[in-house]
């Protein structure tokens, strides 16, 4: 208690002559300016500036800091059914990343060739075989020198076929809805789930589509109900089925046919029309002709 801050003193040795450097009313100090690998000491001082003269306590022990380039925060996904994804923010100071893969996360690291950037794609990999990636950053002193940062904790990478990005559209017989998707680079089959008309029930396998196929219809449909959609693709590697994630889903509502009742104005000249109310439907269209052909749209409602 009774404590207005610290100050913070700087030496090149342990038992080297401590220069001021700073103070702070905090109990953390950045000390900036400083040169990358060297070590530096430190001592603190508590001060109380209450009275006429500031007061202050006994140094601190040493304590010695080396200015490294921080560890990198790493970002590891599926890039494909062969590839995986790297990516990190940029580390102040550094010259330069460098990448190390394994089989295994205890296993033997290989460097793999640098980054030109905050990112990395390492292709030719083995769909479904799980991957563990370390990266470290480093910077370059004027004489050539370099000073490594730590390895991030490895990351974990299976490569596996990307997510579909589906569309749904409603049939215009409104019995039918037709899905489809972009293809997906190296899948063999797309797998394509449906859920019941309960907005709770669970997703089932309802159809298989074989790559290059990219699309598929749900056919007879009742009215007035609504069904929703997702699809994954798996890769058949070898034996075994590599799956990739399940695309996002999508759904329609099968809108039914109205009733259509016709009531005329007794010695007027208008009709009213009436049905019964279509769940899900957004408008109504009305058509009208002369004849029982060549009906014309002549409201929205």
């Amino acid at each position: 208690g009774g404590v207005t801050g610290y100050r913070v003193y700087k030496a090149t040795s342990a038992t080297g002559t401590y220069s001021y450097v700073g103070s702070t009313a905090m109990n953390t100090y950045n000390c900036t300016g400083l040169t990358t690998g060297k070590t530096y000491y430190f001592k603190v001082k508590a001060y109380c500036s209450g009275g006429e003269v500031a007061k202050y306590g006994s140094a601190s022990a040493y304590k010695a800091g080396k200015p490294m380039p921080p560890t990198p925060s790493v970002t590891a996904v599926s890039g494909s059914y062969t590839s995986a994804k790297l990516s990190w923010k940029a580390i102040s100071g550094a010259t330069a990343y460098q990448i190390y893969r394994a089989t295994s996360a205890t296993g033997t690291y290989s460097y793999l060739k640098p980054p030109t950037s905050t990112s990395y794609t390492n292709t030719s990999l083995t769909t479904g075989k799980t991957y563990y990636y370390k990266v470290r950053a480093y910077h370059t002193e004027s004489n050539g020198t370099k000073y490594y940062s730590s390895f991030c904790s490895y990351k974990a990478v299976k490569p596996v076929p990307a997510t579909p990005k589906v569309v749904d559209t409603l049939g215009f017989d409104n019995t039918s809805v037709t899905i489809s998707w972009a293809a997906i680079a190296g899948a063999t089959k797309y797998e394509i789930y449906r859920n019941g008309t309960d907005p709770d029930s669970t997703y089932a396998l309802v159809a298989t589509v074989t790559s290059p196929a990219n699309t598929w219809t749900d056919k007879g449909l009742p009215p007035n109900v609504a069904h929703s959609y997702k699809v994954r693709a798996y890769h058949l590697e070898g034996t075994t089925k590599v799956y990739g994630s399940f695309s996002i889903p999508v759904g329609e509502y099968t809108v039914g046919t109205p009733v259509l009742n016709v009531t005329p104005e007794v010695g007027g000249t208008s009709v009213t029309l009436t049905w019964d109310e279509m769940y899900a439907a957004t408008k109504y269209e009305i058509y009208r002709s002369n004849t029982e052909g060549g009906f014309d749209l002549i409201a929205t409602t």
